[in-house]
């Protein structure tokens, strides 16, 4: 994609994006009221105001009943004249706070400032619990009472830990609550609230974004306005938008700062994450993943079998998405030092959905669809195709061999297949069910799950993956309030058989090749002149796994500001594979030797991990401010045991599935593996005014990956904000600017992401015996001397709030520097290895810009549009890396430049006189043939981000999300040697007819054309534009009307329509532009699925 045309395309999308904005003033709730009529009810009047203002008014159902008709005739009358004349005949008084209108009867409007400590007339005050939640059924800690009965707004106290606070009150009073990051409601006392004794108060988020308020933290929650750290959210209503089976894919293009890519479009294939780019040359990058608590491995657990073909299955496929309420982001070094050394590079937080106080509810949500590839080549057709491969001939002098069977007559010269819709070009079919339990009451709420996902491939044949899972939490509060227990466990089952070939990579057959049967539906050899692309479908593979996690959470409240808690966790991952290669699956031609041919491979891997974690948290009011907290400890241990083997020598196909029947029998792996992990951590907080925040983290880590003297290790971080919004000066010259913060962080943590006992020599046992005794031999140097690599990081933010936070703004630069690399420091050859893993000064900077925007553009009663929106730019370069050019990264990694570089030929375009392709002389020896003719050139991403829309019109909902990545890749733009003809491949695109940017068409693979094309192949000529920009997911739905449920039963009800990778905009010429990795691997799946979900 050209430069100019993507930044059209960008300019639109911020087009798009301003308009939406701009009519967060211009069109906006009004303030004013247009109204006409005679004798309207009271109520009628009220829901007017409501609609044309989008003013909450709250008032006590009992002195509805009371009210008079209104008869009125006006036009854009402001809200406070209107209210005035409205009330002109009522037995009522108006308060107006914000965004909210309180109705009270006038006599209860009392001017003593010792409102509660009187009684209202002759009534005697009644004692009233209340209890304050958030939109979620959770309580609110900390929530604020006020007596706004009496003109000197009177603090009546805070809610507990549980959201509760009793008051003495009488009936008509008014209260204020209120809490950081919420809207403040006003409540009448009503009859039925003394009646009863307790009353529920939920809480409006006061951030148009939903997922900003409160920020889980993994070892603690605050709130977005006192949060000190780079966290994102993703919600369940994003999540549940998309036909997903892997809760990775609903982050893509979602959140600033983190890149995930699909590896291949093939169900429940793994997915590439990074958060802020490659800390480590040799070690491990990825984020530290945490479910309820409980660490989750993100180990490939196939990597240990022979998977590659088709790529390796995801771990997260073991989540269910519909379980899942939130995942948090957690990116900087206030954020992540709480983790330690396990959190180097960023940790993401998923959060189950659990059990609300209330009637039980049953929620139902089930979809069916179907899935196609997004892109094919175009490639050329048969007569096209041989007239290139005739042409290749005549331009050797040459004529076809007796191998050159799609030219001599072997292969039907009319005959023509397209092999992309014979092998990927089927259609996947898609399923998933879940069905939920979920209720309680004040003391004891409970949630249970269960679900079904099935899908297909679009290769031929019947194979698929499914998947079942379950699911269970119990939350519970004791009498007195002190003690808590919160337990959830889940378990998932999954069984795939498919192909462990990806079919994609024979795409490139020649047109003109035999069918893939015979007459009989057997395998078609055409007498070992084609090597037949459906073998591998004959080839049983099975893939089975099961995961469990487990986590229970004790917490005890000693004294008001004091609570001890301990988590336990565990959670085991085990896989077992199944691979048969009968012979039938072969070409018969080698029926000598079908026993050695017929193969049974084998392998079992488990993962189990547990973790403790007792800690201690203090809060306490002071003077001046809030101080909080916390100490704490983690053990936690990671065990891991794999067994593969293989069996060769059987006699006939039915003897398979026994491996004894083999007359081989070979052990490929058999190993345990141990890693154990011990930390004390501490942090302490302080709060001044909701203005002047600092967070201060600590905590010394112990991992068994080092030796003796150096397994331990010291990290600390240090954030801080100022809330600028809550300064006087602020509040009374900027009305605009309802939230602005100033935050940043510094700190250092540490990364023992590399494989055990790499300290440690290491032996493995030996082919051949001596003297008929079993042999090892050496495969490791020891080196109790290497330590951990320091990681250092640096964030700076500053977000704003305009208009009642109706648009938010966040803009974020980052700095995380990683030293004293773990690399395999190269060794002379006399010493029998290449390598020895040690500490090498060398030094990585990753750098960048986040940006994200919220709107709620449009919000009416009928109608809401809001817009999100993200933006990254990320810079990555190896800072320093001592005598790099004598190590094994010599042509790998340049000092100065990104790790995302690939070392190749410089091209500078076709010799005019012979036609071939040329390249630049870099070292001056006349030659294009030696390292020193590499260059570095840069591939991976520029920039990349997400927009989101999301319209309501009444029961009508749309919302689609537009991902964009500016980035390089390697092209398939066509082979080395256009016209040449091996193992049954030789297509090329249609782009290669007539082109004048490739060299003359040749067969011969040793000709000098031939040559310069493999150079070509290895040089920068292959890296091209990438960048794309894809309509990710769409989904539309229909809310059933609240009238028509009435009296069923049914509380919600919907059916909708959802499509992913509906559209994809790029001038990339491979098969997809996010897998542009020049090979042939299966492209996203653009799927549709039509659901219906309800509760009951």
């Amino acid at each position: 994609m050209n430069k100019i045309y993507f930044l059209r395309v960008m300019r639109l999308f911020v087009l798009f994006s301003i308009v939406g904005f701009m009519h967060v003033s211009a069109a906006s709730f009004s303030q004013t009221v247009t109204l006409k009529g005679t004798h309207l009810a009271f109520e009628e009047v009220i829901r007017a105001i409501r609609q044309q203002t989008g003013y909450e008014v709250y008032m006590d159902m009992d002195r509805l009943k009371e009210t008079n008709p209104v008869s009125v005739a006006v036009s854009d009358m402001p809200l406070e004249d209107f209210i005035q004349l409205i009330l002109k005949n009522q037995p009522l008084e108006s308060k107006i706070e914000g965004k909210t209108i309180s109705l009270v009867r006038k006599q209860t409007l009392s001017s003593s400032p010792n409102r509660y400590a009187e009684s209202n007339g002759s009534q005697q005050p009644s004692r009233v619990s209340f209890r304050v939640l958030d939109p979620d059924g959770k309580p609110l800690s900390g929530a604020s009472f006020f007596s706004s009965s009496s003109k000197n707004h009177v603090s009546l106290g805070l809610t507990d830990g549980e959201g509760r606070l009793s008051l003495n009150v009488s009936l008509g009073d008014r209260l204020e609550v209120s809490y950081v990051g919420f809207e403040p409601i006003s409540v009448v006392v009503s009859n039925e609230m003394l009646k009863n004794g307790t009353f529920s108060i939920s809480l409006k988020i006061s951030i148009n974004n939903l997922d900003e308020a409160v920020i889980t933290k993994g070892y603690y929650s605050t709130t977005k306005l006192l949060n000190t750290g780079s966290i994102s959210t993703v919600k369940s209503d994003v999540i549940s938008r998309q036909p997903i089976s892997d809760p990775m894919a609903a982050l893509e293009g979602n959140v600033p700062g983190l890149s995930i890519q699909q590896s291949s479009g093939g169900p429940g294939r793994a997915y590439k994450i990074q958060l802020r780019g490659r800390n480590s040359i040799a070690n491990g990058n990825n984020p530290l993943i945490i479910v309820d608590g409980v660490p989750f491995s993100n180990t490939t657990l196939s990597s240990t079998f022979n998977t590659a073909g088709n790529g390796q299955s995801s771990q997260f496929n073991y989540i269910n998405p519909s379980d899942i309420y939130s995942i948090d982001i957690l990116k900087d070094a206030d954020a992540t030092a709480i983790y330690g050394s396990r959190g180097a590079n960023g940790v993401i937080l998923i959060t189950t959905k659990k059990g609300k106080t209330g009637k039980t509810a049953i929620d139902v949500n089930a979809y069916s669809g179907v899935g196609k590839i997004t892109r094919t080549l175009d490639l050329m057709n048969t007569q096209e195709y041989l007239a290139m491969r005739k042409q290749a001939f005549a331009n050797d002098s040459a004529t076809p061999t007796a191998s050159d069977y799609d030219l001599n007559g072997t292969y039907d010269q009319n005959k023509y297949t397209d092999w992309q819709k014979k092998l990927i070009g089927g259609t996947a079919n898609i399923s998933d069910a879940q069905l939920a339990a979920s209720g309680g009451n004040d003391q004891t709420t409970f949630r249970l799950g269960g679900g079904y996902h099935y899908e297909t491939t679009v290769y031929p044949g019947d194979f698929n993956t499914k998947r079942v899972n379950a699911i269970m939490s119990i939350q519970h509060i004791s009498d007195n309030k002190k003690l808590r227990i919160n337990f959830t466990t889940s378990y998932v089952e999954g069984m795939n058989n498919i192909p462990s070939m990806d079919l994609t990579q024979f795409i490139m057959l020649a047109p003109n090749a035999p069918d893939t049967y015979t007459a009989d539906g057997k395998l078609n050899w055409a007498n070992s002149t084609f090597s037949n692309p459906l073998q591998t479908l004959f080839q049983s593979y099975k893939e089975d796994t099961r995961n469990l996690i487990g986590n229970v959470v004790v917490s005890y409240r000693l004294f008001d500001g004091l609570q001890l808690k301990a988590s336990f966790g565990y959670n085991r991952d085990e896989l077992d594979q199944d691979r048969l290669r009968p012979f039938s699956s072969q070409n018969p031609a080698f029926a000598s030797n079908a026993n050695a041919l017929r193969q049974h491979f084998m392998a079992n891997n488990a993962i189990a991990t547990w973790i403790v974690e007792p800690q201690i948290s203090y809060s306490k009011k002071l003077s001046i401010g809030n101080f909080d907290a916390l100490i704490g400890t983690t053990a936690q241990g990671i065990d891991q045991k794999t067994l593969a083997l293989t069996a060769t020598g059987f006699t006939s196909d039915g003897q398979l599935n026994n491996m004894q029947a083999g007359s081989s029998l070979s052990v490929l792996t058999n190993a345990i593996s141990q890693y154990r992990y011990d930390a004390i951590y501490g942090r302490l907080g302080y709060n001044i005014a909701d203005k002047y925040i600092v967070n201060f983290t600590g905590r010394r880590d112990g991992s068994s990956r080092f030796g003796p003297g150096k397994q331990f290790g010291n990290f600390w971080s240090a954030g801080a904000s100022w809330v600028f919004s809550n300064e006087k000066f602020i509040n009374e010259n900027l009305k605009f600017l309802s939230l602005g913060k100033l935050r940043g962080s510094l700190g250092t943590t540490g990364n023992d992401n590399l494989t055990n006992y790499k300290y440690l020599s290491s032996y493995s046992s030996y082919t051949y015996s001596y003297q008929g005794v079993s042999s090892i031999v050496p495969t490791q140097l020891a080196n109790p001397f290497y330590g951990w690599e320091k990681v250092s990081k640096i964030d700076l933010a500053l977000e704003l709030g305009f208009l009642d936070n109706r648009i938010m703004l966040n803009a974020g630069a980052f700095r995380c520097r990683t030293g004293n690399q773990l690399v395999g420091y190269s060794l002379p050859s006399i010493t029998g290895f290449s390598s020895i893993q040690a500490n090498l000064p060398a030094v990585i900077e990753n750098k960048g810009l986040e940006f994200d925007l919220t709107s709620s553009n449009i919000a009416t009663k009928n109608f809401q549009w809001n817009t999100t929106a993200n933006l990254t730019i990320p810079r990555n370069k190896l800072v320093s890396y001592p005598n790099i050019a004598a190590s094994s990264y010599s042509t790998s990694y340049a000092v100065g430049q990104p790790l995302l570089i690939s070392y190749r030929y410089a091209y500078t375009g076709i010799d005019p006189a012979t036609g071939l392709y040329t390249f630049k002389d870099m070292d001056g020896d006349k030659q294009i043939n030696s390292p020193g003719d590499l260059v570095p050139t840069f591939v991976g991403q520029k920039f990349y981000g997400g927009i989101t829309n999301n319209f309501k019109y009444r029961d009508w909902e749309l919302a689609f999300m537009f991902q964009f990545t500016k980035q390089t890749g390697q092209n398939y733009l066509y082979n080395a040697t256009p016209g040449g003809y091996s193992g049954g491949a030789g297509n090329q695109p249609r782009s290669v007819i007539n082109s004048k940017t490739i060299e003359p068409l040749t067969q011969d693979y040793n000709s000098a054309v031939a040559l310069q094309g493999y150079l070509f192949d290895q040089s920068d000529g292959r890296i091209t534009d990438a960048s794309y920009i894809r309509l990710r997911n769409l989904q539309l739905a229909w809310n059933l009307p609240e009238k028509w449920r009435s009296g069923s039963g049914i509380k919600n009800a919907r059916i909708y329509l959802q499509c992913q990778n509906l559209l994809t905009i790029t001038n990339y010429k491979g098969l997809d532009p996010e897998i542009a990795g020049g090979l042939l691997t299966l492209p996203p799946l653009r799927t549709f699925v039509f659901g219906a979900q309800f509760s009951l």
